[in-house]
């Protein structure tokens, strides 16, 4: 299948065994299908279009699909895509979605990409958010040299040896109209799901990624024009900043944040 191709499908409804609600299935059992990570905003505003991945032929991709019919028109292609880290723009005209290292805008009616930011050598992006208007942009970017080595690793295995790796992380923030972009704060420490507070895209919710038991503190929030850190409120938080093992934040004073110039933006 290709960008475009109509995947038609027929919902089924069928009562729930205990209650007798109605429970309707969306996409058949005989492929994998899953919806975007929970805080992506997935649904159109007048509730009538889902976005969704499906796995077909071996090939996972992205789809819209019109709830009343069932029918899903295939938005991506190609390899190397993050299947759960897309997202509807907040006028419903748009698809945000990452691909090969790389943040695309689909539009809707013409179904033509354009690249918003790409991730520089050596380093992979992701866990990003949008402003409410989706103007600017926050995501995560590790360097892949500073992360462990995984083979034969299984399930979550992962998660504990990369926290206790350290990988070099930074958050990236991206003003989609212009391209300009800069380094908010990096750490030698595992970053994820940066967040942009809604109606206050200048102040930016991350985590301290890794179990329980090695990080001082999940949440962060930090201003996005370079500054210290702040843990969120949390029980269990250490009276030490670096407890886990993380360094203090590298910051940049305003002044001085690292930024760049905006890029030629290819389209395809």
């Amino acid at each position: 299948m290709a960008i475009g191709d109509l995947l038609h499908q027929t919902p089924v409804t069928t009562p729930d065994p205990y209650t007798g609600c109605p429970v309707t299935r969306l996409t058949p059992p005989d492929h994998t299908s899953h919806h975007m990570y929970f805080y992506n905003r997935m649904v159109t505003s007048d509730s009538s279009r889902l976005l969704y991945c499906a796995e077909i032929n071996g090939r996972r991709n992205l789809y819209l699909m019109e709830l009343a019919t069932g029918d899903a028109v295939q938005l991506t292609e190609g390899d190397a895509l993050d299947d759960y880290g897309a997202m509807i723009s907040a006028d419903d005209k748009s698809v945000y979605y990452q691909q090969d290292r790389k943040v695309w805008k689909l539009d809707l009616a013409t179904l033509q990409r354009t690249c918003l930011y790409a991730a520089p050598d050596g380093w992979d992006c992701g866990n990003w958010g949008m402003s409410d208007d989706n103007r600017y942009l926050v995501m995560t970017e590790t360097r892949r040299d500073t992360l462990p080595d995984l083979t034969g690793k299984k399930g979550w295995e992962f998660f504990p040896l990369t926290c206790a790796a350290k990988p070099l992380c930074h958050i990236v923030y991206l003003d989609t109209q212009t391209g300009e972009h800069h380094i908010v704060v990096e750490d030698r420490c595992w970053f994820g799901h940066a967040q942009l507070r809604p109606g206050d895209p200048d102040t930016i919710l991350f985590c301290h990624e890794g179990p329980y038991d090695m990080i001082d503190a999940r949440l962060w929030l930090i201003q996005t024009a370079a500054g210290t850190a702040v843990p969120g409120p949390s029980p269990r938080m250490s009276s030490s900043p670096t407890s886990s093992g993380c360094p203090p934040a590298t910051v940049w004073p305003t002044s001085t944040a690292r930024r760049t110039t905006a890029a030629p933006r290819p389209s395809g």
